[in-house]
């Protein structure tokens, strides 16, 4: 691959991004360093029009196209800045905007439905975590019991210490419902909590199987919508639905003045689905 996108990639993971950024980047670098090689042009080489003829033939989404192209534009202006190249040959390349969609929640019903149709004990233990933390894929996956450097789960004190994106560590407080089922899930100190034969956490796969088979409609990111949004719709401040989610203050008084105390987010999570219970 070309050293730009090579640079991209390692500054990427210096930074600790998620691995789902780096491998979202890689397959992007990589289709368009397979497409300009083909054409007998180099990344430094490429032109604006290229790059243009380039997205409008890629066969992917609207959506997809704009993140192939966001990836692409941001490995340029770091090479700008390395002093690799002088100018970034995809910054005025323009594709079509997808059409905006309605965010998906999901209703108590349908929480209710999936779960009734649950028959594996792994598939239980991921329909609550998604239902009831409202934590990212990527979060999830890597759960532990006890004490550790990553993401770990305290049933001593209800909580669960995120390890979370750019490496920013938060805490969510722990639902009783889920609190019940992990109680009676609970593994060895050190194992994780989904179960998962890897060294890694449970494989990307085994979570689209898992996933699938609650709902084949609803993603894992349209659980953590729903969590935020029932929080917020039973009365929760938008600072503490921050600090659970895991989302930056939008202000600078909330950043540097406003602390949520942790016993406010214990108390935010009994809120949660209150208008129409589980």
């Amino acid at each position: 691959m070309s050293l730009i996108f090579d640079q991209y990639t390692e500054r990427l993971r210096r930074k600790g991004s998620s691995p789902h950024s780096v491998r979202a980047f890689t397959t992007a670098a990589t289709r368009l360093d397979a497409w300009l090689t083909a054409e007998g042009v180099t990344a430094e080489g490429a032109t604006m029009v290229m790059l243009e003829d380039y997205f409008d033939q890629l066969p992917l989404a609207p959506s997809s196209r704009a993140t192939h192209l966001r990836y692409i534009q941001a490995a340029y202006n770091y090479a700008i800045k390395r002093g690799s190249i002088r100018h970034n040959p995809a910054l005025d390349v323009v594709v079509p905007q997808p059409d905006p969609a309605d965010p998906i929640i999901i209703s108590s019903h349908c929480l209710r439905t999936i779960r009734a149709r649950i028959t594996y004990e792994r598939d239980w233990i991921w329909f609550h975590l998604l239902a009831y933390t409202g934590m990212r894929r990527s979060e999830l996956r890597g759960l532990r019991w006890g004490e550790g450097d990553a993401s770990v789960l305290r049933l001593e004190d209800q909580t669960i210490h995120v390890l979370g994106k750019g490496r920013k560590r938060r805490m969510v407080p722990v639902h009783p419902a889920l609190g019940e089922v992990l109680a009676q899930a609970r593994r060895a100190d050190g194992a994780f909590v989904v179960p998962s034969d890897g060294k890694n956490g449970v494989a990307l796969e085994t979570i689209q199987d898992m996933s699938k088979r609650l709902s084949p409609v609803f993603t894992p990111h349209d659980y953590r919508r729903t969590v935020s949004t029932s929080l917020g719709n039973n009365g929760v401040a938008e600072p503490t639905i921050d600090r659970i989610m895991g989302w930056a203050p939008t202000s600078i008084y909330r950043r540097y003045y406003k602390s949520v105390a942790d016993p406010e987010l214990h108390r935010a999570i009994l809120r949660l689905y209150a208008d129409d219970p589980l």
